[in-house]
Parts: C-alpha cells; sequence; structure tokens
C-alpha cells in the first residue's frame, strides 16, 4: 500500500540531495564553460593573429599551418593554468612533457602541485 508519509519524507530528503549536488554540479558547469570559453578565445584569437601578421611575410598557406599551430599552443598553455589553478582540479593529475619540468628547473621555476582538499567532516 502507498504510505503517504514515508512518500513526502522521501521526496523531502531527495530535494536535499539534490540540491547538495547541484551545488556542486554548478561548480564543474562553471569551470567547464571557463575551460571551453578560454579555449575558444585562446585559440581563435591567436590564429586570427597570426594568420593576419604572417601573410605578407610567408604567404596564405604556411600562415595557416603556423597559425594554427600558434594558436594551439596558446591554447595549451592556457587551459593547463586555468587547470592548475582551479580549486576542483586539485588531484587530478594532469600529463605535461618532461622536458618543461626540466627547463623549468634550469631557469628556477618551481612547479608545485597543490595539495588536495581537506575532507569536511
Amino acid at each position: 500500500m502507498f504510505d503517504l508519509a514515508r512518500a513526502i519524507a522521501e521526496l523531502i530528503t531527495g530535494i536535499y540531495k539534490v540540491r547538495k549536488d547541484t551545488a556542486q554540479a554548478e561548480e564543474w558547469f562553471r569551470i567547464g564553460v571557463s575551460l571551453f570559453g578560454t579555449a575558444f578565445v585562446s585559440f581563435w584569437g591567436t590564429w586570427g593573429l597570426s594568420i593576419w601578421a604572417l601573410y605578407p611575410r610567408f604567404g596564405l598557406w604556411p600562415a595557416l599551418v603556423l597559425g594554427y599551430a600558434d594558436g594551439c599552443i596558446v591554447m595549451a598553455c592556457t587551459l593547463l593554468v586555468l587547470w592548475k589553478r582551479s580549486p576542483l582540479m586539485r588531484g587530478i593529475p594532469i600529463a605535461a612533457p618532461m622536458n618543461v619540468e626540466q627547463r623549468a628547473l634550469e631557469q628556477g621555476v618551481a612547479l608545485t602541485t597543490p595539495t588536495p582538499p581537506k575532507e569536511k567532516k
């Protein structure tokens, strides 16, 4: 038989769980939109400016190819910075070429991995 009190209790606890999960989902959505927007603007902006700067000297095809490569590099670097600085991404590893770490050590730059946040009890 259908129990009205039990159904209401499950509805209330379900709403609480959804609100709690929604807050974390909203944070992930925000970082996703931030990553996508940054990637979009940095890639297309760099590609367009590179084509504009390289076309008079190298011609169409080399400007397109070099501009594309420039856009990919800038996009990867900006996304790496956002990934490293986001509190949601702490503890999620990301692969970077080994020579990046070697160059950082040669130049005296410290690459640090943030510690994961402590769990709230």
